[in-house]
């Protein structure tokens, strides 16, 4: 009975990790976010997809000669859920202090975007880049 038990949970846990790559699969390829920071101003971040997650990096606004360290490739980690939401977390103060910290949740509108929230309910808009 507890062999049953173990390969049926065994069996659920291969299933949900194989649906999970074969979603995150669909998302492959280059994105643009955009979105406005904390103080109303407009942003924009390049995102990559690919096996392990990705990566994430503001896009500097390119008036400013100083673009600081922040504005470098960070990982970030998807999950997505049984209902298709998509949630993002991209920690960059794990690594440099000062960074701000972006996490996220976003549905699929169609093949070229994703439409969602981040954590403190400001919107957020992702294009496939061409």
């Amino acid at each position: 009975m507890k062999l049953l038990k173990t390969l049926v949970i065994l069996f659920v846990w291969l299933f949900a990790a194989n649906v999970i790559a074969q979603s995150l699969a669909s998302f492959k390829g280059s994105w643009q976010a955009v979105y406005q920071d904390s103080k109303g101003r407009d942003r924009s971040a390049d995102m990559t997809f690919d096996d392990k997650g990705g990566s994430w990096r503001d896009v500097a606004d390119p008036s400013k000669k100083n673009r600081g360290a922040c504005h470098r490739e960070f990982p970030l980690l998807v999950k997505i859920d049984a209902q298709g939401d998509i949630g993002i977390v991209v920690d960059p103060s794990d690594n440099i202090q000062g960074c701000g910290d972006h996490e996220m949740v976003l549905r699929r509108v169609d093949e070229n975007n994703l439409a969602g929230v981040l954590k403190d309910g400001r919107p957020i808009k992702l294009t496939r880049k061409q």
